[in-house]
Order: C-alpha cells, then sequence, then structure tokens
C-alpha cells in the first residue's frame, strides 16, 4: 500500500523544492549555521548566531544541539537548540555552564553522550537533556578527540592526529583499532547518516570514513572552505518510543543501502506465519480524544500492553518465516519534512494472545 506518496504532491507544492539536495547541517565556531550539499559541498547560509558552535547532534526528536561561548574570559559553555528551518538558536538552560564540549551524539536509548575537553585527558560525559546537567563517565586516555558519533559499529570519535577512535560508551575509555592509519590532521566532525550508514568526517572539506579500516577519502571542498565544528545529516531518520509487551518484539526502519526513499518497517522476532498488523499514526500523543500512551488490557485482553499511536491507517500482513514482520514504504527523493508513527501488533501464543511493539517514529527529511 502505497502511504506516504499520496501526500508528496500536497506537501511538495506547500513546502516548494530547491535546486540544491541540502542534506546536511552544519556550525561554525564563529557562530554561523549553513546549509550543506554533502555531494557537490555546495552551501547555503540560514543565520548567524553567538560563537562556541563547537560540535553538533540531532536527537531521536529531531532537535539539533549545539554549544555556544561567552566572549569573554573566563569562557563558560551552554547548549543551544537549533532551529532547522530557519537557523535560530535557544538557550534551553540558560547560562548553565556544561563544559567545553568538543563532540557530541545520540546513543539508540535517545541519551545524549558528549566529549568535554580536559586534562590530562578528554572526558566522556553524558548530558540530561531534561536538566542540562552533566555527569562524568570517565576519561578517555586522549587529547585531541574533537567529535563524537554513534555509527553502525557503535560509539566512535575523531581525533585530530590518531584519526577514529573507539570508545567504550559505559566507561569513556578510548583505544586506537587502526594504529598505522593516522589523520588527516585537524579535521572536527564525524557524522553518520542514518539511511545509508555513510560516516563522514570533515572541516572545510568533507570526505567519507571506512569504519573497517579507518580510511578517509577522497575530499570534497565545502564552498567558501568554512570552519565547520559539527554537522549532521537531516535525511530521513527513525527512532522508537514507548513500550512493547507479549514476545520478544522491536520495531525499526530498515533503510535499504543507497537510497533514503526507501525504508522497510520491520519488527520481530515472531511466530512464522502469524497473523499481524501495522498501524500507522499521525499522532503520537492522542487517540480519538484520549491520550497516548493507552492500556490496551481492559479493551483487548492483552497483558501490559499500550497503544502507542494513533490508528489512522492499518495494513495486514504475514510474519515471514524467519519471525520478522516487514511492510515497504516508499519515499519520494524530493518528499519534504513529514513525520508518521508505526506500531505493530501480531497475534500469537502469549499471554493475552498478542505481542505489540513499542512505537516508531519516522521524519522524511529537514
Amino acid at each position: 500500500m502505497r502511504i506516504l506518496p499520496m501526500l508528496a504532491a500536497m506537501l511538495c507544492g506547500a513546502f516548494g523544492l530547491s535546486a540544491q539536495n541540502f542534506d546536511m547541517i552544519g556550525v561554525t565556531f564563529a557562530g554561523q549555521v549553513l546549509r550543506i550539499d554533502s555531494a557537490t559541498g555546495a552551501t547555503s547560509v540560514l543565520a548567524t548566531g553567538q560563537i562556541g558552535k563547537n560540535c553538533l547532534a540531532i536527537g531521536p526528536d529531531d532537535r539539533i544541539w549545539t554549544t555556544v561561548r561567552t566572549v569573554l574570559p573566563p569562557f563558560r559553555f551552554h547548549l543551544a537548540v537549533i532551529d532547522p528551518f530557519t537557523g535560530s538558536e535557544t538557550l534551553p538552560f540558560g547560562t548553565t555552564n556544561v563544559g567545553d564540549l568538543r563532540g557530541m551524539t545520540f546513543d539508540f536509548a535517545g541519551t545524549m553522550l558528549a566529549i568535554r575537553d580536559a586534562s590530562p585527558s578528554d572526558e566522556l560525559v553524558q548530558v540530561d537533556l531534561n536538566t542540562g546537567a552533566v555527569t562524568l563517565l570517565g576519561a578517555t586516555g586522549f587529547t585531541g578527540l574533537q567529535d563524537l558519533d554513534d555509527t553502525l559499529l557503535s560509539l566512535r570519535a575523531w581525533d585530530i592526529t590518531a584519526g577514529l577512535i573507539q570508545v567504550d560508551a559505559q566507561t569513556g575509555a578510548a583505544t586506537d583499532p587502526f594504529p598505522g592509519q593516522s589523520g588527516p590532521a585537524a579535521l572536527q566532525w564525524l557524522t553518520t547518516e542514518q539511511a545509508t550508514g555513510r560516516c563522514v568526517v570533515g572541516r572545510d572539506t568533507l570526505q567519507d570514513v571506512n569504519l573497517f579500516q579507518g580510511t578517509v577519502g577522497p575530499a570534497t571542498a565545502i564552498q567558501g572552505a568554512p570552519d565547520l565544528r559539527g554537522a549532521v545529516f537531516t535525511t530521513a531518520r527513525a527512532a522508537t518510543f514507548g513500550t512493547a509487551c507479549g514476545g520478544f518484539a522491536r520495531i525499526g526502519g530498515n533503510f535499504q543501502a543507497g537510497s533514503s526513499s526507501q525504508v522497510n518497517i520491520v519488527s520481530g522476532i515472531y511466530t512464522p506465519s502469524a497473523l499481524g498488523v501495522q498501524i500507522l499514526g499521525f499522532s503520537a500523543t492522542s487517540h480519538l480524544g484520549q491520550p497516548l500512551p493507552q492500556n490496551l488490557d481492559p479493551l483487548a485482553g492483552t497483558v501490559g500492553c499500550q497503544l502507542n499511536v494513533s490508528i489512522d491507517i492499518t495494513q495486514i500482513g504475514f510474519v515471514s518465516t524467519t519471525g520478522r514482520l516487514v511492510f515497504p514504504i516508499n519515499l519520494p527523493p524530493s518528499f519534504p519534512w513529514f513525520v508518521v508513527n508505526f506500531q505493530h501488533a501480531v497475534f500469537e501464543a502469549v499471554p493475552g494472545g498478542m505481542t505489540w511493539t513499542s512505537g516508531l517514529r519516522l521524519r522524511t527529511r529537514l
């Protein structure tokens, strides 16, 4: 069932399309916010704000985080959120000093992790985005770490001399998996495109990173040679929310390699050939006037299950022989910003007779 393409014509006309494929947002230490075409290096300036933007990360709720710094010493560093459409910035925790963060990322659970400049070595910290509080996880043992990224091969950092570094997300301890492969020197940011797994590093250029070998290149010059200190991809992303019940279900957006326009909504593991349902909801906060999540047990006789998304469109399918429930979704390459939510339910021999997944939030692009 082709769900999202039906909306494309309406939304393309409403938002308009750019001749450039600005699929990244980047920031400079001087305070600029840029849109970037990762294929050509073309840029467009969104805004210029406060100095000290030394890192960048996009969370599961699509808020884009960075830091800003006071102009005069003693320097203090504050968390800021950037509007991806205007480039304007807000400081959600005011002048709370979070320290000199040189890189930040979000792990699978949606927790912000960051590299903080410190002595005798850089530190891995965790940032509470409800309060702005920063908790030390441990020293890395490196002094030149400039960014952090939760790649397809787990947590990695970029060191200005050693290159690609592996970081223990629990202790902060870092190791160099490629001691014979250094640099290039002075690069400042590292980020992964979720849809394809493409990992990129850069500063005034951008270069693809081979996560299995630690090599980079070739370099694409960024227009104007900006001193970029952070960059993120704004193409399609998926994030889970809520809780699951019944079996061992886990839902995810399985993007097809090489294209951000095709995604399979996948969950499992279930009993092969069992009947399953996909729910597409335009809301994750209410359904028929009732707040979400909603307890399903009194309504469906389930055990510990909840509805996480509004029931707006449903699809019926059967679990594969490998125990997966898969529904393909086609997103036109030019599809503008849009958010939809998914949840799967499967009839099988579990307490209450049904397994329900958590919710999955799919955003097309920013």
